[in-house]
């Protein structure tokens, strides 16, 4: 029988959050490095509200430019504090806080802190004056607790003994196998191995035992490979984990997933429940891959939820498959929320193909039998009830678009805490009351900046020249002159509604303020769709493999840029690109690949589907078979030609834009990706430069790193498309003498070329 579902909506007004009118000075880069950002990874326990729903703990990141570090603060604060945003109490201070958890007195918090490159597990009171020392030592990498806090599990990584066959190995060399990864010393490179410990809390004391991965008498170190996600149920009896499992079953052959981590060398990563009073592991279900964020327990221990794919041989694994569930791109599409009884491991679906598939998007759930509150997308949020085993909605409430719950939120089912940001807001926590339909702001910690002038971002839409419809954020500069034509800027991603767009969640590269500032329109174009949804393309083209792609991006972009011409925002003389990562791939496509007029680009961290890049990951089996997918086969014999054709590096020589290349730390030999195309530019006289960020990582964590990352892309721009020279920063005093050597290579060719040769 079908039940009346109740719909709740409100619009919400957030008091405090809006731009303040008195600007008083333009955005500068400073300001992007140096915001303030509540953390949001939803592994890593960085929000929690209290078992009574009265008090929130937050861990917020601060960044300080002057002393180059990353400060992680926990603060809590009253959910029901109506003063107005305050700061909320600072309980600690480390260089990293992670693992974040209250106990059931609602008072006492324990979570994993970093400090001078060693973690430990501390407790903290909401009055204590600092946190305590709980337990110490290894390698720490995830925590969990029990309600009591006297049950502890962590796991912890183990470095990899040199064993006899590892020495002869050395000693007498060794055959490489090909496909597999290989350690520069001699032996079998295995970084991501760990144990797994239970601290019980005896006497004051805390004794320690190994979680066992085999039965008890049987031979075999209790050591996981890639473990991590570790939940204990509430009353300490039960603990869950995600870890790559060694020994498949075999009747798993035939699973689509499993033949698609086989292609790549990989194993399923699965769900194990540890019994904790018998220490026993089991399959938490017969899923190739479960866990993909963390599980949820009711309050009762008696069921959890998990986000997974299909466990093997169920109903649901049959439905993905007539839905069209074919290829490895579209397993993120195809997961579920399943719920799980710890007695019997009854499985039901709670959600199919949950729109936040890296989220568990249970908020509460106090009886395993009873009423769940769950988040359906990034907005909604709805009371789910398991009848007869179909879980059925009952109510939802609706946090519209003005306040964009990003990945790190919480809930009583009273409550819903998260945060607001939006592309031109700054981060702020917020407070929504169920009952009232009402929000308000509860913690801003970015007042100052809201008084800055930043460029209004607008999201907008065009259609490609196929009719297909692409959207983007347009952000103008604060002093936009209607009428005027501005130069382009167009940084491609995927990007978010719920993202402060200063700099942006990449921290790498992209400027759009600052850009905005300096007189550009910037377009934040979003990716292409997934392969499946541009296939006509290819097949209207001929292309091979995927390469598909890359037209269907340099499409959106050429049409794009016609509709903003159209709408006489832009000079299409005067475009700029820049990509990072899976999209700096992108521009060095665009650059070697369209007739487009560019005038400055820039492509940070990435190389990939170059020769060169083949052959030397070939290490890694999935990059290996991921470079034979997108061209169409390996670079040699018959389908050699796709690479020439289609290799950035290749087809260098069609390259009239200058690009600034970033890239950071792969190799001790530096960063080998880069070299293939860098080379061929310049020994073709190509106006290029490579910039190197030896201790960076792929998005740029560092203060230094993201400054010195964000002045160059704007100094570049500035340099090429508004003829602006500004003063060289003091860590590169010869930036400048640098451009302006590369610009005398561009006037030379302009000499040297003929008219149909110049771009």
């Amino acid at each position: 029988m079908n039940k009346p579902v109740l719909i709740l909506t409100t619009l919400l007004s957030l008091p405090g959050l809006q731009i303040a009118t008195a600007q008083r000075r333009p955005v500068e880069i400073e300001d992007c490095v140096e915001t303030r950002r509540f953390i949001v990874d939803s592994d890593s326990g960085s929000m929690a509200i209290s078992p009574d729903g009265s008090r929130v703990a937050f861990i917020v990141k601060a960044p300080s430019i002057r002393d180059n570090s990353n400060e992680y603060t926990l603060f809590v604060n009253q959910v029901t504090n109506s003063r107005g945003p305050r700061g909320g109490r600072i309980l600690a201070r480390f260089d990293k806080i992670s693992e974040l958890s209250w106990l059931g007195d609602n008072k006492t918090l324990v979570f994993l802190g970093l400090e001078k490159g060693r973690k430990s597990v501390y407790r903290v009171g909401v009055t204590s004056q600092r946190p305590e020392v709980v337990f110490t030592g290894g390698d720490i990498d995830a925590l969990t607790s029990d309600s009591e806090g006297r049950t502890l599990a962590i796991s912890v990584r183990i470095p990899v003994a040199q064993t006899s066959e590892d020495a002869t190995r050395r000693k007498y060399g060794f055959p490489i196998e090909f496909g597999q990864t290989v350690d520069l010393t001699g032996g079998s490179a295995d970084s991501t191995r760990f144990k797994i410990y239970v601290l019980r809390s005896e006497s004051g004391h805390w004794r320690k035992e190994s979680v066992r991965k085999h039965a008890a008498g049987s031979q075999g170190e209790d050591i996981f490979d890639q473990a991590g996600r570790l939940s204990s149920s509430p009353d300490g009896n039960y603990l869950t984990f995600h870890y790559a499992l060694s020994d498949v079953p075999r009747e798993w052959g035939n699973n689509l997933v499993v033949k698609f981590l086989r292609e790549r060398g990989t194993r399923p990563a699965v769900l194990g429940l540890y019994k904790l009073d018998s220490r026993r592991l089991e399959l938490a279900l017969d899923s190739p891959k479960a866990g993909l964020a963390p599980t949820h327990w009711s309050a009762d221990s008696r069921s959890f939820t998990v986000v997974a794919q299909s466990p093997i041989g169920s109903i649901w694994e049959k439905q993905d498959t007539d839905q069209g569930f074919r290829s490895a791109s579209q397993m993120n599409s195809f997961t579920h929320l399943f719920a799980v009884e710890t007695a019997g491991k009854r499985v039901t679906e709670v959600i199919a193909k949950p729109s936040v598939w890296y989220e568990n998007g249970t908020a509460r759930w106090e009886r395993g039998k009873g009423p769940m509150l769950v988040r359906l997308d990034l907005h909604t949020f709805a009371w789910m009830k398991e009848e007869q085993g179909k879980w059925e909605e009952i109510g939802r409430f609706l946090c519209n678009e003005d306040t964009t719950l990003r990945s790190s939120w919480a809930s009583d089912g009273k409550v819903v805490i998260g945060v607001h940001e939006g592309p031109s807001t700054a981060p702020a926590l917020f407070v929504y009351n169920v009952a009232a339909q009402r929000a308000r702001t509860l913690i801003d910690l970015n007042g100052p900046i809201r008084a800055i002038t930043l460029g209004g971002a607008s999201e907008i839409e065009w259609k490609d020249k196929y009719s297909r419809v692409r959207s983007g954020f347009l952000i103008k500069p604060p002093n936009y002159e209607p009428g005027k034509r501005y130069p382009l800027v167009i940084m491609s991603k995927g990007w978010s509604t719920g993202h402060f767009f200063c700099d942006t969640e990449f921290q790498t590269a992209f400027a759009p303020q600052p850009l905005a500032a300096a007189g550009f329109v910037v377009l934040l174009a979003n990716q292409p769709p997934s392969i499946e949804d541009v296939r006509q393309i290819s097949d209207l083209n001929g292309y091979p493999g995927h390469i598909d792609e890359a037209y269907n991006w340099m499409t959106s972009i050429e049409s794009a840029i016609d509709f903003l011409d159209g709408q006489g925002l832009i000079n299409r003389d005067n475009i700029g690109l820049a990509g990072f990562s899976r999209t700096s791939w992108y521009v060095d496509f665009m650059l070697t690949h369209s007739d487009l007029k560019v005038a400055a680009a820039s492509s940070a961290d990435s190389g990939i589907y170059n020769y060169g890049s083949y052959w030397l990951w070939n290490t890694f089996q999935g990059n290996l078979e991921q470079g034979e997918v997108q061209m169409g086969g390996p670079p040699y014999g018959a389908t050699f030609e796709n690479w020439r054709r289609y290799s950035p590096a290749f087809n260098a020589d069609r390259v009239r834009t200058p690009l600034l290349m970033e890239y950071t730390n792969e190799t001790e030999y530096g960063p080998l990706n880069a070299y293939e195309f860098f080379t061929a530019l310049r020994r073709q006289g190509k106006p290029v430069e490579l910039f190197y960020y030896p201790s960076g990582e792929h998005e740029l964590d560092t203060p230094a790193e993201r400054l010195a990352s964000l002045r160059r892309n704007v100094d570049w721009f500035r340099f090429w498309m508004q003829g602006v020279e500004g003063s060289a920063p003091a860590y590169d005093r010869d930036q400048y003498k640098r451009w302006r050597e590369l610009r005398a290579l561009v006037l030379l060719h302009d000499k040297d070329s003929s008219p149909s040769e110049r771009n």
